[in-house]
C-alpha cells in the first residue's frame, strides 16, 4: 500500500523463550528524530533495527525510553520530555513507552505504522477513533480487480481507497477476538451499518477462511451467508459454485459462496446501477445485488 504520513505505533506482547510472560503489553510512541538523550542511561546494545531495539527495551521493565542509531540501541530509565536532555545525533530515532496500552487497539484517528513482532506484523494502518479501517471504497480511484498475491499483501492508498491485506487480517484476528463493522452510503445520501462479533480470517493454508457472527444494524446482515467460506480472486477460484468463477464474474475479491450476498471489493460504479451485480453490493440493505454503493468501509477493533 502507498503510505500516508503516519506516526509509528510499536506493540510488543512480551515473549521469553517462546512462552508468554505475563507483563502485559508495551507500546512505544515516537518522540524525536536526530536527537539522543544524556540522562538515565540503562543499557547500550547492538540492534539490527528499530524493532529489535524496541524489543530490547520492552524486555526490560526499567526501560522507559530508547534511541536507535546506526545499529546501536540505547535504553533509558526515564521518559525523556525535556529538551535540555537532548543532544543532536543525526539519524537517531527515539521512542518512549506508553503504559497499559492495548497492542493492537487504535487510540487516535489517523494513519499509523503498526508493528507487532510476536505476530510477525509490520504494516501501515488507518485508525478512526478506536476502530482500525481494513477496507475503504469511495471514488473508484483504486482498481480492486486484483490477483491473490495482491489481496494477500494489501493494496491502495491510506489517503483514499485501500485493502488492508488478508495476511495482516489473519495475524491480527488470530491473536484475540475482534468486532467488525460495515458502514455504507448510498447515492441518495443515506447511511447504514452492520455490526459483527468474532470476526476472524484464517491462515493462507485455509485460504483465509472467514468467520463472523451478526450482532445487528440498519444495513441488516449480508455477510453471515459468506461466513466459513474461503477467499477467492480471479486467479484463485475457491468458491463453491462449480460452473462459475465468482471473483472473475463479479470483478472483485471476496469470500464468495455461490457468488454473493455482498461484494464490497467489487467494481466501483459511477451510479447505483449494476445490472450484472459487479458493483459494491449489500443485499441486506437494498434487497438486491444490482444496487452499487457510493461508499463502503469495513473497520475492526478488539472485542
Amino acid at each position: 500500500m502507498r503510505a500516508a504520513h503516519y506516526s509509528l505505533l510499536l506493540a510488543f506482547p512480551i515473549m521469553i523463550h517462546g512462552a508468554p510472560l505475563n507483563l502485559g503489553s508495551s507500546l512505544f510512541s515516537h518522540i524525536s528524530t536526530d536527537t539522543t538523550y544524556t540522562q538515565g542511561h540503562l543499557f547500550v546494545s547492538p540492534a539490527t533495527s528499530t524493532v529489535a531495539c524496541a524489543r530490547l527495551c520492552a524486555l526490560d521493565p526499567g526501560c522507559l525510553t530508547f534511541t536507535f542509531l546506526q545499529g546501536t540501541c540505547q535504553g533509558h530509565l526515564t521518559a525523556m520530555n525535556s529538551s535540555s536532555d537532548q543532544v543532536v545525533a543525526i539519524g537517531a530515532q527515539s521512542y518512549t513507552r506508553v503504559t497499559e496500552a492495548d497492542p493492537v487497539r487504535c487510540k487516535t484517528s489517523g494513519a499509523q505504522r503498526l508493528i507487532v513482532p510476536s505476530l510477525g506484523l509490520d504494516t501501515q494502518a488507518v485508525c478512526q477513533d478506536d476502530w482500525m479501517v481494513i477496507l475503504r471504497r469511495q471514488d473508484g480511484s483504486v482498481d480492486f480487480f486484483r490477483d491473490w498475491s495482491q489481496y494477500k499483501a494489501g493494496f491502495g492508498s491510506l489517503d483514499g481507497e485501500f485493502w488492508f491485506g488478508l495476511e495482516n487480517l489473519h495475524k491480527l484476528t488470530s491473536s484475540q477476538s475482534y468486532m467488525m463493522t460495515v458502514e455504507l452510503r448510498d447515492w441518495e445520501g443515506n447511511e447504514a451499518s452492520a455490526l459483527y462479533a468474532n470476526f476472524s480470517v484464517g491462515p493462507e493454508s485455509r485460504l483465509y477462511k472467514l468467520h463472523v457472527d451478526f450482532v445487528g444494524g440498519t444495513a441488516n446482515d449480508s455477510l453471515t451467508w459468506h461466513s466459513r467460506q474461503h477467499f477467492s480472486t480471479y486467479d484463485a477460484d475457491n468458491d463453491v459454485f462449480p460452473i462459475v468463477n465468482c471473483a472473475d464474474k463479479l470483478r472483485g475479491g471476496w469470500w464468495y459462496r455461490e457468488c454473493a450476498e455482498s461484494n464490497l471489493c467489487g467494481e466501483y460504479k459511477p451510479s447505483s446501477s449494476t445490472p450484472l451485480k459487479q458493483g459494491i453490493t449489500w443485499r441486506g440493505w437494498k434487497g438486491t445485488t444490482t444496487y452499487s454503493m457510493k461508499s463502503a468501509i469495513m473497520k475492526i477493533r478488539p472485542a
